[in-house]
């Protein structure tokens, strides 16, 4: 059921790529694809702790800034956890607000991660590179989903005079 309060509101359908959907659908992409900004709070969080625990394992979706804190500074050390922290609450809460179609936290949360890639992309880890550009399509395809939804209720006609 849609929200009646939600920002998509306007034509029964709306285009979204290539395809005609109803707005329910289009709202149920966005806020599928904003998920992944949890994913990466999370296997971020996991990394991190990979390496306070001297684990051997590292997820490629993570990202390479907390992987450089893990590097520079001395893991479960004060400064090493807040970091991590807000790192993670950072993607956590992108994830809340571009879930609750926000295109401003899906749009900043998209351009934090690009530049997130640029990271691997200068230590020349091409998977954690392929992983990021999968990820940001699947963003892509949420964000895209949000600006067909609010341009169609900007072109829905207003109420008869």
């Amino acid at each position: 059921m849609t929200d009646p309060d939600s920002p998509l509101t306007g034509p029964r359908l709306v285009q979204v790529g290539t395809k005609m959907m109803p707005i329910p659908d289009a709202e149920r992409i966005v806020r599928r694809s904003a998920t992944w900004f949890w994913w990466v709070a999370g296997l971020s969080l996991i990394n991190s702790f990979a390496v306070a625990t001297d684990m051997k394992v590292r997820m490629i979706i993570g990202l390479g800034i907390t992987q450089l804190v893990d590097e520079l500074f001395p893991a479960r050390e004060t400064i090493h956890l807040a970091l991590v922290f807000a790192l993670v609450a950072l993607f956590l809460a992108l994830g809340f607000f571009a879930r609750r179609l926000s295109p401003v936290a899906y749009l900043a949360g998209m351009i934090v991660y690009a530049a997130d890639a640029v990271i691997f992309l200068w230590a020349g880890d091409w998977i954690s590179v392929g992983f990021h550009v999968f990820v940001l399509i699947m963003l892509w395809g949420g964000y895209s989903a949000l600006r067909a939804g609010r341009q169609g209720s900007r072109d829905a006609p207003g109420p008869a005079p």
